[in-house]
């Protein structure tokens, strides 16, 4: 899956892929097929991510700009993105209202005017594996497994552009969505 080309991609993931522009930020980004897609299509791709063993695995794929760090830990140091990805259910790392306030106001800070959010999203507890029903059974049990979404006051500029269980969709964050 984390390898596959593009062309085997789920649809609603080939689908988002359509609105990135600009220079690309590929939050949490580990040893997935995003980065390389996008680098092979023109765009300049920043890859961030906390584990380096990950990072590694991008850049031995090819990818050429790679940042060991978490994602609040962005700042305009590393440059004005017009695209975000957080693919493969990272935009769990809005966490909950507070949290995900705060994030998208560090992300504000490193984004263009008309910058995008692309994301991806999944219920993770629907799955007929063993071995990811007991991994969620555990966090249940410490009490992890919890993301609450809301709405807070947030930028009035950008986009945020989701694919959910197949479904795509759009919201405002910055303003009107287009390309």
């Amino acid at each position: 899956m984390y390898f596959d080309p593009f062309r085997c991609w789920p649809v609603q993931t080939r689908q988002a892929m359509r609105f990135v522009r600009g220079r690309v930020l590929d939050v949490g980004s580990g040893a997935r097929r995003h980065a390389p897609h996008l680098q092979e299509r023109g765009y300049d791709v920043l890859c961030i991510d906390n584990s380096p063993l990950a990072l590694e695995v991008c850049r031995r794929r090819g990818v050429r700009e790679t940042r060991e760090m978490s994602v609040y830990q962005v700042s305009r140091t590393l440059g004005i993105f017009d695209t975000i990805i957080m693919m493969d259910g990272n935009l769990a790392l809005l966490a909950d209202v507070d949290r995900g306030k705060r994030l998208l106001e560090r992300i504000d800070r490193i984004t263009s005017h008309r910058a995008r959010i692309i994301g991806e999203t999944c219920e993770p507890h629907q799955t007929d594996d063993p071995i990811h029903a007991a991994y969620h059974e555990s966090n249940r049990q410490r009490a992890k497994s919890r993301f609450v979404c809301g709405t807070g006051s947030m930028s009035e500029r950008g986009s945020i552009i989701c694919s959910h269980l197949g479904t795509s969709f759009a919201t405002s964050w910055k303003g009107p969505i287009g390309r």
